[in-house]
């Protein structure tokens, strides 16, 4: 009878978008899939240990799901983690961030062209969202339906890729719950400058310019959009919806995964989720199984540049160009930034002496080019490029790659040792780098560090000189030896692979952030898998988030995968 009610409930509700009406048969189970990005399997059971998800914990007591964390693999990354769950393959994404020697490119993972250029190199593959939707994800799964996606299949307007008219009907049908999501955008912004100058922020290394206005974004507009689309894809039937919440991510990289503003967001990514829940239990129609996973961990330390004064690509710069490298936590100035600032004073003092508009307009132009050299101040470099040394350096949290440019392939470690010994041993005793690999000849890896030298290959470890220098991150065990085995095996990796230093005290990041992921130790390697209690999931076997591919979403498309003519 309830269930009757509210199937007369949401048609009234829903009654705009039977355009989207599912049309195909609907007695197949679906799949709703939820991505919260970031979070560790120890830090979603420390929230429900510590009272923010009740609800969580009563299903889990209630045996209603069943919670298990699974690896990241390597490297520890939304983008190895999401190609490899929505195509089978991962190959070939060595860091969220690398440089295509080919191409002569930097490859970073959220920019659409980016996207676009990994989903071209997995050919003819077909993604799991086939048919279905994709929403705030970083590749689309093949979904007939993709929103606010960095890669999409399917060309769109800026209209269309917010969601277009469909977007535009939810909003006009929810108008309270639109209006006081656009209040507490607000009230977002709010919290962020408090949390930054009076709460836990105080504290934190890391400060950015537009943050507010992302926190903002994530947490609450992008939120109640994808939360909405979602429940609508629910009452539509559509097969296949798949959607990452980001927001977790963002804060933990800001404050630390078990931060109040981090803990905070997470207890409203599952108030969102749950009513999704709510429909899916609801509604009559088709059967979903709603699936909520992570694709990495944090765990937290402090930015390299804020322990070093400098960047590591700045820091290996200097080295090539024999400056000493001062061990301060002092940032550089950016020569770019000093240049704006002196012709900002001067279009200031020009502007003393001119008639109302021009000085109007004089000033105008030295405020904006104050806000571009402030801002300068808060982009965080990504990647290094150093011309006149012929190397490049790009940054993933945790983990650096190395190119050396110059060299059409991949240099092993003889040839490394060869050409770049002394560069090799700098960053060897350098002490925010923990670990530094190259590709052994013969075959696996060779690992250096302050401790001593030694050999992966076949996943096991043979010490060559001193101990072994994998011990600090070897707390995955076999598991993540050979995840280090593979990714140190792609073609695209760096001629130099280094991981941040890694003790009881925290990771040193190479990116500005206060938690991080990419590389081995502590929770970055360890996300989480929340799946319904079915016998259907009892034998899962997850040594890779390509493994999810077979085992937990390709079971639902009864029609073998295919392109269409073939």
């Amino acid at each position: 009878m309830m269930r009757a009610l509210f199937a007369i409930y949401y048609f009234i509700k829903y009654l705009p978008l039977r355009l989207w009406r599912h049309r195909g048969p609907m007695e197949h189970r679906g799949f709703v899939g939820v991505q919260i990005d970031g979070l560790a399997h120890a830090d979603l059971a420390y929230a429900v240990e510590q009272g923010y998800l009740p609800r969580v914990r009563r299903r889990l007591r209630n045996r209603e799901y069943k919670l298990q964390p699974i690896p990241a693999g390597l490297p520890s990354a939304t983008s190895y983690a999401q190609v490899g769950m929505f195509y089978g393959e991962n190959a070939d994404i060595p860091a969220f961030r690398w440089y295509e020697r080919a191409d002569r490119r930097v490859v970073n993972c959220n920019r659409p062209h980016s996207a676009e250029y990994i989903r071209a190199r997995l050919g003819d593959r077909l993604g799991i969202l086939r048919g279905g939707s994709s929403y705030v994800n970083l590749v689309d799964g093949d979904a007939d339906r993709a929103v606010l996606t960095a890669n999409s299949s399917v060309p769109r307007s800026f209209f269309e890729e917010i969601g277009g008219l469909r977007l535009f009907l939810l909003a006009l049908m929810h108008p309270l719950r639109m209006a006081m999501t656009v209040l507490a955008a607000f009230l977002e912004i709010a919290f962020e400058l408090y949390d930054r100058h009076s709460g836990p922020g105080r504290h934190s290394s890391v400060v950015e310019g537009w943050f507010p206005v992302i926190r903002a974004l994530s947490n609450v507009i992008f939120r109640e959009l994808q939360t909405v689309a979602v429940m609508a894809d629910v009452y539509a039937g559509v097969p296949y919806i798949f959607t990452t919440f980001a927001s977790y991510d963002e804060l933990a990289h800001h404050y630390g995964p078990r931060s109040r503003p981090a803990l905070k967001n997470l207890r409203g990514i599952f108030g969102r989720i749950l009513e999704i829940e709510k429909i899916i239990r609801r509604l009559p129609g088709r059967h979903y199984d709603l699936i909520i996973l992570s694709d990495h961990g944090q765990t937290e330390g402090a930015p390299f540049l804020r322990l070093y004064g400098a960047t590591l690509g700045q820091v290996i710069h200097r080295h090539f160009e024999g400056r000493s490298v001062r061990i301060e936590a002092e940032a550089p100035d950016l020569p770019s930034a000093k240049t704006r600032d002196l012709y900002a004073d001067h279009l200031d003092r020009r502007a003393e002496s001119r008639s109302f508009l021009t000085r109007g307009l004089l000033r105008s132009a030295a405020r904006v080019l104050r806000r571009i050299t402030n801002a300068e101040s808060y982009l965080v470099e990504k990647y290094y490029v150093d011309t006149d040394n012929d190397f490049v350096v790009t940054y993933s949290g945790t983990l650096a790659h190395v190119y050396f440019s110059r060299w059409p392939e991949r240099l092993d470690d003889a040839a490394v040792r060869r050409e770049f010994s002394d560069v090799l041993d700098f960053l060897v005793a350098h002490p925010g780098v923990g670990l530094v690999a190259t590709k052994a000849p013969e075959g696996g890896l060779v690992l250096r560090s302050r401790r001593g030298v030694a050999r992966l290959a076949g996943g096991e470890v043979t010490v060559l000189e001193g101990d072994n220098p994998l011990a600090p991150y070897d707390d995955a065990g076999p598991l993540g030896r050979r995840a280090l085995e593979r990714m140190g095996g792609f073609r695209n990796a760096g001629d130099l692979i280094l991981f941040g230093a890694y003790d009881e005290r925290g990771y040193v990041c190479f990116d500005d952030q206060v938690a991080s992921h990419g590389a081995l130790g502590g929770p970055q390697f360890w996300p989480f898998i929340l799946l319904p209690n079915d016998p259907r999931f009892d034998h899962l076997a997850i040594t890779d988030p390509r493994d999810l591919y077979a085992q937990v979403f390709l079971p639902y498309h009864h029609e073998p995968l295919r392109k269409s003519g073939a």
